[in-house]
């Protein structure tokens, strides 16, 4: 006598199979763009955050005097190495700030860059001319003492341009956040950083007012964040 077949056992049909696929398909085009578009929104978060923090820590170690070069009583702006403890502040020969006022993942200074979270940052510092300085060690020894009491200002920007983050960010010591779409620069990692005057009036100074809606020295507009 033959054994009957189990029909239980029959496995699923190429048509089946298709649909299936079909489906997480589906699935994957609704919801990858949004898990790309979250992850560009944390980090376009976490760097307006990092720069609002970098601007308190300016104004303490300012107000603090940990740097003084000239020695006249008034306390000048950091870099990041200096804010993290990476480095002795430029007047302290072989002493870090301790304890260190920026977290430690702003130690890794590359070429006057740090990258971060989805986006790249960059301090700049005056010269004598009031051109901002990128950080790098032979920078530290151009700052000059006397507009370092007064200025500085900072840029964020998507390290990936488009995939990590669309908007760019800058603050400098009017403590004010300005954004920019950044679809006229592109600006994209250390690969093209904005310049230290980007959003300001006066070409090549730093130490010049920004006039927040109007096109700035680099083609795009900068509006102050809400």
């Amino acid at each position: 006598m033959s054994a009957t077949p189990n029909c239980s056992q029959r496995g699923f049909t190429l048509i089946e199979l298709m649909i299936v696929v079909a489906i997480i398909a589906l699935i994957a085009a609704v919801a990858v763009p949004n898990l790309i578009s979250a992850k560009r929104s944390s980090n376009e978060a976490a760097a307006i955050s990092a720069l609002r923090n970098l601007a308190s820590v300016q104004v303490q170690i300012a107000n603090r005097k940990f740097i003084d070069v000239d020695g006249d009583g008034r306390g000048e702006f950091g870099f990041f190495g200096e804010l993290s403890g990476a480095v002795p502040p430029r007047n302290v020969a072989g002493n870090s700030l301790l304890p260190p006022l920026l977290a430690g993942s702003f130690q890794s200074v590359n070429a006057g860059f740090i990258t971060r979270q989805g986006y790249t940052f960059a301090i700049f510092l005056p010269d004598v001319n009031g051109a901002g300085l990128l950080e790098t060690a032979a920078n530290y020894a151009t700052v000059d003492a006397d507009l370092a009491e007064d200025v500085w200002c900072a840029y964020a920007w998507p390290s990936d341009g488009g995939n990590s983050g669309r908007n760019a960010f800058f603050i400098n010591q009017v403590g004010e956040i300005l954004r920019t779409d950044n679809t006229v620069q592109g600006y994209a990692g250390m690969a093209l950083p904005p310049a230290a005057d980007s959003v300001f009036v006066q070409a090549g100074s730093i130490a010049s007012a920004y006039d927040a809606g109007q096109v700035a020295q680099d083609g795009g507009i900068w509006r102050v964040l809400d």
